[in-house]
């Protein structure tokens, strides 16, 4: 009894002194750490509003510059000078833009030609100076295009930015460049930190260059003193031209240092009321004779985990808490082992062939589907390099499958393999990792050789039938075009027939001839139609883009139609919204496309009816709406409608002629201005036509 507790006070002792000296490592680890960890944190944040400033304050002012300059050089070319000085003069166009000054030099006599600053700030006369002073930031702003950065000024620190432009046009072109500013102030940086860092801003002094290394700059600076803190490092601040000019001294609070000792003692505390405890239950077990059973239970799982026989059992005489556990994880591994049982069977039985890879890509098993795949025996696989079972050269391969999986989790993909008998097969691939810690990964293989060679002719099918389709639309573009010329002959001929100028004709030779000019008329219009969809559709037809007047537009169309119009006594209105003057659009397709939906609208409505058009400006998108009073289209003949050769058969329109080509090529004109078109109609309630285009397409 008196060796026991001899033993239990040297262990006492023993954790005494190693809970002790475990505090004082730590609080002398830790404490140089966190203000190691202050430091870092003071530099990264100041850091990141210096780069704040340069990605939000630099960045708006160059992208202002930027589009100031494009203005310039559009308005240079069609108006006069003092127009666009006029315009550059607004204080509200500047202000938009977020800058205070710009001027404009002409590089050619590097000359000040326009200079303006919004009332109320300072003048840009010191900008001026240093721009006089530094006549190489032209120089560069020729060389890069444009220039951006900051400019530390006497009285004020800018931001800058420079843009080339052309000027003029003709003999009179020449190059400028503008100049924008926007003032701000730098010793806002520290009071836009949460912690409110303290931080000394000082110059640097002359002969540094951009590329002097920052540690001989901070050493060559001026010493400053915090008034709360310690000092943490220093930052440099570069001009426009890419030099260091400033100096930025950045302090810490030591409210990091003083957050993680407090937290530490914390901590300690923790794990002296956690340590005494553990030695409490370690003091105690030592006196219990199930301590040695537990022994027996942890050295027999720990077999069982290296040797990873789950049949192996765990067996411990007598019948107390120890042997309850036992007996639990004997009936655990027991579940364990039923269920390998059926995954072995599943892994068997399973029609797709399957492969265990462990680390390094080795083959750890296979099942007999895999052997039948590929026409290696089990034990010619277990020997062999995975990689001999792609093709030479071919990518990727089951290493790099592998190599995938354990990088994203699973991978799906197609591959080649090379069979025993030298034969080539595609094959789909699922994979997926069964063990991250080991590296082990299942693959699962099917082939779809036959599914290859199917997608394969389907696709040479597909590109037959384009072809063939090709060569009709270009066969229909030859004829239409050989057609048109005796056509042509035909209508000419019955016209001059009917103007008398050989002679005159008695009644039924004019009603003849003019059956015979408005037929070929007739057939030439649909030979027109005909050329104009075989040229689409043989990529032989392009769109000549233009800025297009929306009024004239519409009203060429109305006027084309009118006549027609007239003579059923039909109302036609139009209205175009007064922001939408006009389209970049290809005009006679347009046009062609518009008079198409009015002709069908007059040809639809019965007599005193009425056709109303509309231009809407929505968003980017110019929207033409073409409403009539006529007829109506049902719900199941509007789906036919923009097919060629296609017209609705009803009760209601049978005694129309057409061809059903006006609103194919509708459709197709549409397209190609990468717009849409549609239909709103009921039957016997009149129609609506709808179609848009981008306003501004290139």
């Amino acid at each position: 009894m008196e060796m026991e507790k001899k033993d239990i006070f040297l262990h006492s002792i023993l954790f005494v002194i190693t809970v002790f000296l475990m505090i004082i490592f730590s609080y002398l680890l830790f404490s140089s750490s966190l203000h190691g960890i202050e430091e870092e944190y003071a530099i990264h944040n100041t850091h990141m509003l210096i780069d704040e400033i340069e990605d939000d304050e630099i960045r708006v002012v160059s992208s202002s510059a930027s589009n100031l300059a494009l203005y310039a050089q559009y308005e240079s070319e069609d108006r006069n000078s003092n127009d666009l000085y006029r315009v550059l003069s607004d204080d509200q166009l500047l202000r938009s833009h977020s800058i205070e000054s710009i001027l404009i030099y002409n590089l050619s006599t590097a000359s000040l030609i326009f200079e303006h600053t919004i009332t109320g700030y300072p003048s840009s006369d010191d900008i001026e100076s240093y721009i006089i002073s530094n006549p190489e930031v032209f120089s560069k702003c020729i060389t890069e295009g444009s220039l951006s950065g900051l400019v530390f000024l006497p009285e004020r620190t800018v931001v800058v930015a420079m843009e080339c432009f052309s000027s003029g046009s003709g003999e009179n072109e020449s190059i400028s460049v503008i100049v924008v500013s926007h003032m701000i102030d730098l010793n806002e940086i520290g009071d836009a930190s949460d912690d409110k860092m303290p931080m000394v801003l000082e110059d640097i002094g002359y002969g540094y260059t951009a590329i002097d290394d920052v540690d001989r700059i901070a050493g060559n600076a001026s010493p400053s003193s915090f008034e709360e803190g310690l000092p943490a490092g220093v930052v440099p601040l570069y001009d426009i031209m890419g030099n260091p000019v400033k100096l930025m001294k950045v302090g810490t609070m030591g409210q990091t240092t003083s957050e993680g000792l407090r937290m530490l003692l914390y901590l300690a505390v923790i794990i002296v009321f956690l340590s005494s405890i553990e030695l409490f239950i370690h003091i105690f077990l030592a006196k219990n004779v199930n301590y040695a059973k537990f022994n027996l239970l942890v050295h027999g799982l720990g077999n069982i985990q290296r040797s990873g026989d789950l049949s192996s059992r765990i067996a411990i005489e007598g019948d107390d808490e120890v042997n309850w556990l036992a007996d639990n994880i004997n009936e655990m591994l027991g579940s364990l082992e039923d269920k390998e049982g059926k995954y072995h069977s599943l892994f068997e039985q399973s029609n797709d062939a399957i492969m265990l890879l462990g680390s390094g890509a080795s083959l750890v098993d296979t099942n007999s589907k895999t052997s039948e795949l590929l026409g290696y025996t089990h034990s010619a696989l277990s020997t062999m390099d995975i990689r001999c079972l792609s093709p030479e050269g071919y990518s990727p391969n089951l290493v790099d499958i592998y190599k995938d999986t354990i990088k994203e989790g699973s991978v799906r993909s197609e591959i080649k393999l090379s069979l025993f008998s030298k034969r080539e097969i595609y094959a789909d691939i699922s994979s997926s990792v069964i063990d991250k810690e080991k590296g082990t990964v299942q693959l699962i293989i099917r082939d779809i050789t036959e599914k290859k060679i199917y997608e394969d002719a389907l696709l040479n099918s597909k590109i037959e039938a384009d072809t063939a389709s090709r060569a009709k639309s270009e066969f229909l573009a030859n004829m239409s075009h050989e057609l048109r010329t005796p056509l042509n002959s035909i209508i000419g001929f019955s016209d001059m027939l009917l103007l008398k100028t050989f002679g005159s004709i008695n009644e039924k030779q004019e009603r003849y001839l003019n059956n015979v000019s408005n037929s070929g008329k007739h057939l030439l219009n649909i030979i027109n139609d005909i050329l104009d969809l075989s040229k689409i559709e043989a990529g032989m037809m392009e769109a000549d883009m233009k800025e297009v007047s929306v009024t004239e537009l519409v009203d060429e169309a109305i006027g084309t139609i009118s006549s027609l119009a007239s003579k059923k006594e039909l109302s036609v209105t139009y209205h175009i919204d007064d922001d939408l003057l006009s389209i970049n659009a290809d005009r006679n397709k347009i046009k062609q496309t518009l008079l198409n939906l009015l002709s069908n609208a007059v040809k639809f409505t019965p007599e005193n009816g009425s056709v109303d058009i509309r231009v809407e400006k929505r968003g980017n998108m110019a929207r033409f709406i073409v409403t009539d009073t006529g007829i109506g289209i049902s719900a199941d003949d509007q789906k036919y409608l923009f097919y060629e050769f296609t017209q609705v058969d009803s009760a209601h329109n049978r005694s129309y002629e057409g061809t059903g080509l006006g609103l194919a090529l509708v459709k197709k004109f549409v397209e190609m201005h990468e717009g849409k078109v549609w239909v709103e109609s009921e039957l016997g309630q009149g129609s609506s036509f709808y179609f848009e285009i981008p306003i501004d397409l290139k």
